[in-house]
């Protein structure tokens, strides 16, 4: 009970950090940002691994104004997965 809240609020978080990626407007970050929104088709089914991969992304070349945003959604994924993998199998 004590520790839903806690993720509820961190999948509010994540949202956020998906709206600030979807409206990232540097045209240089364009193919990053493509491939950030891409990689959280999986999160649903594993939000630890698509925060790896959204990290690795961030440590990649996405540009300057798309990096912190990176990192910050992936930080949300990572504090988001068990309210997000909850009643999955496995979980």
């Amino acid at each position: 009970g004590e520790r839903w809240p806690k993720g509820m609020l961190a999948a509010l978080t994540l949202g956020h950090a998906i709206e600030r990626v979807h409206e990232a407007s540097d045209p240089a970050a364009g193919p990053a940002k493509a491939e950030a929104l891409h990689l959280l088709q999986g999160l649903a089914e594993d939000p630890a691994g698509t925060a790896r991969a959204v990290r690795g992304l961030a440590v990649s070349d996405p540009g300057e104004a798309l990096r912190p945003e990176l990192v910050d959604l992936a930080e949300a994924l990572e504090t988001s997965a068990e309210l997000l993998a909850f009643g999955r199998p496995g979980a």
